[in-house]
C-alpha cells in the first residue's frame, strides 16, 4: 500500500474530515498544545495565515484513502515575499500509521518516503 495519488484541494466544507484526521493525530496536538484537537482546530486550518495575507493566498491539500484523509498540507503563496510560491505554512500532518521512519506503516506495508 503506497502513498500515491494526487492531492485534492480541501475547503472549509472538509473541516469535519480534517477534524477526523486530527483526532487520529491527537499525539501531535497533545505535544504542541497540551490538549486534544477540536473541530475549531480543523476549521482554523483554512483561515490561520499571517496578518498580511488572506486565506485566499493559501491552498490546503489533502491525500485521501479508503479510511479518509491520511495527510494534509497547507501551502501559502507569496510568503514571505511576493513571487514566492510553495512556502509551507503548516506542517504536514500524517496519520500515525504512515509516520514510521523506516518507510513502513504499522501494518508492515511499504509506503513511499518523502523526497529530501
Amino acid at each position: 500500500m503506497m502513498m500515491t495519488g494526487a492531492p485534492i484541494k480541501l475547503t472549509q466544507a472538509d473541516a469535519a474530515d480534517v477534524a477526523d484526521l486530527y483526532n487520529r493525530c491527537s499525539d501531535y496536538f497533545l505535544l504542541q498544545d497540551g490538549a486534544a484537537p477540536t473541530l475549531d482546530d480543523a476549521r482554523e486550518l483554512f483561515s490561520d495565515v499571517p496578518p498580511e495575507k488572506s486565506a485566499h493566498n493559501q491552498a490546503v491539500l489533502g491525500w485521501k484513502g479508503p479510511g479518509g484523509l491520511y495527510a494534509i498540507a497547507a501551502i501559502l503563496r507569496d510568503y514571505p515575499r511576493d513571487g514566492t510560491w510553495g512556502s509551507v505554512a503548516k506542517i504536514v500532518k500524517l496519520e500515525h500509521a504512515w509516520r514510521r521512519l523506516d518507510g513502513r506503516n504499522d501494518d508492515g506495508f511499504q509506503v513511499a518516503p518523502f523526497p529530501g
